[in-house]
């Protein structure tokens, strides 16, 4: 299949006009105990990714074991298709430039990754089938290596990319590559790195009019109990703030292991990014092998963690391992929460239920109340299982009082388990209700509730 050249409907075009803006749909989740009322028996759990609820984007190539790929962004450009962007590694090639390169495919459902044929190849030319759109630098690294980390929208218009790789000038450190289209990627010439302070693993993301970066920081450990490829330093996470990726504010140290940690954790990376009306990270946590002294690891727990504002984070879930970490942004993709990571040298797509990640509920009896909301003009959908079990659900105002007139006072759900399950209140209970500030009371027998939403088509 083959692509544009200027592919500018990858572009969508937004026209503002000075009439206020709709309300947003009701779109509410259960990931922290603020986000119910008066608990009882339940419980607000993650959900790891699986092995069975994954199929492989690209097979690993079994006759080169040097060669790995990793995913490093997502970015819809349509309906149910988007542009995967990974780094292709394979450092036994004798060619420098080739050992860490750039590359993109396309993500459609049911699909292998798709590679579009390079128009004008890179020189020298790549000799294997990926579509490279950058690579490293001649210079030998000072520190780290060439990696590509998350694309962020421009100020203006187009894609900005902070990339690690060695300047011509000082020591290794942040770079900057720009691009219109997506495909063809043009680097910034700066002579120096826009920051240099170790370490060249991070994650980025645009908030607001400026920009968060949150890197990898290595603090002094003199005590650690195994020595790796760090010896004497401890990996942990710091926050960056910048308003044009160019002027970098100094690491803040925002999450490093404590006393309820094993002693042996370090937080390697932190992956970011929106969702509902927060902000998700997954921690890659990193455990120094006493088998395999003086080398790097490759003990991994992934930990999902939580943030109302990018900066200040909550560990409510430091028992439950993801199993699976990308650089890559998560994307919904046919009512699927999809992400595409790396496993054993191949690219491979994971996904959850839609509103997937977390969900409230039972394996007995148990209920809790929704957070205060205006009730909506559309119709509300619940996205629940209740597969083995059952779910009540009561309109209550803020004293825990049911409403009188209603002719359906309470909705009962059985042996269902969907992403669009109806409340189905009667005409005339919405018309009741419509405007009202209310609650809902779900009462659970063996069920979970992931997210309620408003529907307005």
């Amino acid at each position: 299949m083959r692509f544009a050249k200027h592919s500018y409907w990858l572009f969508s075009i937004f026209i503002f006009t000075l009439s206020p803006l709709p309300a947003q749909p009701l779109h509410l989740h259960f990931m922290e105990l603020s986000d119910i009322r008066e608990p009882q028996n339940v419980e607000i759990e993650a959900h790891p990714f699986t092995l069975e609820n994954s199929r492989v984007l690209l097979d690993s190539n079994d006759d080169r074991p040097s060669l790995w790929r990793m995913p490093t962004d997502v970015i819809k450009f349509r309906k149910n298709a988007f542009v995967l962007f990974y780094q292709r590694v394979e450092k036994d090639l004798e060619n420098y430039l080739h050992q860490r390169t750039w590359c993109l495919g396309y993500v459609k459902p049911g699909l292998p990754l798709m590679i579009p044929p390079v128009d004008e190849p890179l020189e020298p030319s790549w000799p294997f089938p990926d579509h490279v759109v950058l690579q490293r630098s001649l210079h030998k690294p000072t520190w780290g290596g060439f990696n590509v980390f998350q694309i962020v929208p421009a100020k203006d218009e187009g894609w900005n990319v902070l990339y690690w790789d060695q300047p011509p000038e000082g020591e290794a450190g942040g770079m900057i590559a720009s691009s219109q289209n997506l495909e063809k990627w043009d680097k910034r010439p700066f002579n120096k790195a826009v920051f240099t302070e170790h370490n060249d693993a991070y994650s980025l993301i645009k908030k607001e009019d400026h920009y968060l970066l949150y890197q990898t920081r290595l603090l002094d450990w003199p005590e650690k109990p195994f020595e790796d490829n760090l010896p004497g330093k401890r990996r942990s996470l710091s926050l960056r703030v910048s308003p044009d990726l160019i002027q970098w504010s100094s690491q803040e140290d925002i999450l490093v292991p404590d006393e309820f940690d094993a002693p042996t954790t370090e937080f390697y990376l932190m992956k970011v990014f929106p969702y509902a009306d927060r902000y998700l990270g997954i921690v890659m946590k990193y455990y120094a092998d006493p088998t395999q002294p003086k080398k790097h690891s490759g003990i991994l727990k992934y930990e999902l963690v939580v943030s109302a504002d990018g900066h200040h984070w909550d560990r409510p879930f430091r028992e439950t391992n993801l199993t699976a970490w990308s650089y890559a942004s998560p994307f919904v993709m046919e009512d699927k929460f999809c992400m595409a990571a790396h496993h054993d040298g191949d690219i491979r797509l994971y996904w959850l239920r839609k509103d997937g990640l977390v969900s409230c509920g039972t394996e007995g009896e148990g209920t809790f109340w929704t957070k205060g909301f205006t009730f909506p003009e559309g119709d509300l959908n619940l996205n629940a299982d209740c597969s083995s079990g059952s779910i009540r659900v009561e309109v209550i105002d803020e004293r825990g009082v049911a409403y009188e007139g209603l002719e359906k006072p309470i909705l009962v759900l059985e042996n269902q388990d969907a992403v669009d399950l109806a409340l189905d209140w009667p005409v005339a209970d919405r018309d009741l209700l419509k405007g009202k500030k209310v609650h809902l009371k779900f009462t659970l027998s063996n069920a979970r509730v992931y997210s309620l939403y408003e529907d307005r088509d």
